[in-house]
């Protein structure tokens, strides 16, 4: 891939990373902790596959840089 296409895909990347933070910004900063059982449960259900795709967002930062970012590729 030219260096020109590589910088573009990185970029690109990067702002739909971006676009992502923004959009779970706003669900965190809600102050809606749950009324009863259920809506804490169901919040607790949210958190728990926020936390999975936190998880999915770092092991794709991590092969950007493997893939844009070191300059040997590996």
């Amino acid at each position: 891939m030219s260096n020109a296409k590589k910088v573009h895909a990185y970029v690109r990347d990067a702002d739909d990373t971006i676009e992502w933070i923004a959009e779970k910004d706003l669900l965190l900063s809600s102050e809606d902790y749950g009324h009863d059982l259920v809506t804490v449960q169901a919040l607790i259900v949210k958190q728990e596959g926020f936390e999975v795709s936190v998880a999915v967002v770092h092991i794709l930062f991590y092969l950007l840089d493997i893939c844009f970012v070191t300059p040997s590729g590996a």
